[in-house]
């Protein structure tokens, strides 16, 4: 008997990847860039257990540090509240986030290049919970991860560019292809079904995930009044 669950998460991969393409005829690039993000971050939402939320935005420290904006956010509840603006794009403390999710349409050496940004933005940022001697141990805090719709580059490229990325788990794309670092090293393949790259994803996301969240200090402060003084 199939598995329910699996089968409608291949019906909902398979709705978005006729939406997202049915989206190329519109001309407005950012219109069709942001719906698209849309569409992963709410796949996201329900997907993951619901101690996890997801929002795009910044992150930011209590020293004013920030990453440039991020396509989707994934915070722990209950740690540091997201500030969320008007644009309903999220300040969030880096004590609560836990990853970044890039969404691209096509991965093109330009996203590895936007992500060493990022990386560079994230491992700047100090959580407070993090002492000095911590600091050696822990020295990522957020980690991140890749999702497009396809990709101009070949998979060895991939493989290549993405170990360059000291805090990139993981890419998917939905023709199929998957890569993922391990701690016993890298599996970078391609996937037939190609919906079965998009279920490996956040199968991989849930679980570094709950790896990252179980690597912090679990009597984390409430620092909240650090980022309410100038």
């Amino acid at each position: 008997m199939p598995n329910q669950i699996h089968s409608i998460l291949v019906a909902e991969i398979e709705r978005v990847s006729a939406l997202s393409a049915a989206l190329g005829d519109i001309e407005h690039g950012s219109t069709v860039g942001e719906a698209r993000e849309s569409m992963l971050r709410d796949i996201f939402r329900r997907l993951l257990p619901s101690r996890y939320q997801v929002y795009s935005g910044i992150i930011v420290d209590t020293a004013g540090r920030q990453t440039p904006q991020l396509d989707a956010i994934i915070v722990e509840q209950g740690i540091l509240p997201p500030y969320l603006l008007p644009s309903q794009a999220a300040v969030v403390p880096v004590e609560a986030a836990l990853a970044a999710i890039e969404i691209k349409s096509t991965i093109d050496q330009g996203a590895f290049d936007q992500l060493m940004r990022q990386q560079k933005a994230i491992l700047e940022l100090k959580p407070q919970f993090i002492t000095k001697s911590e600091q050696q141990n822990l020295k990522v805090s957020v980690v991140s991860f890749l999702f497009a719709f396809t990709s101009k580059l070949k998979p060895q490229r991939l493989q290549q560019e993405a170990s360059k990325i000291s805090n990139l788990l993981s890419i998917c794309t939905l023709d199929g292809y998957y890569y993922s670092k391990l701690n016993t090293g890298v599996d970078s393949k391609m996937m037939e079904p190609v919906t079965e790259s998009f279920i490996s994803f956040v199968s991989m996301l849930s679980t570094r995930l709950e790896q990252v969240r179980e690597e912090r200090p679990r009597d984390i402060p409430q620092v909240w009044h650090h980022y309410l003084t100038p």
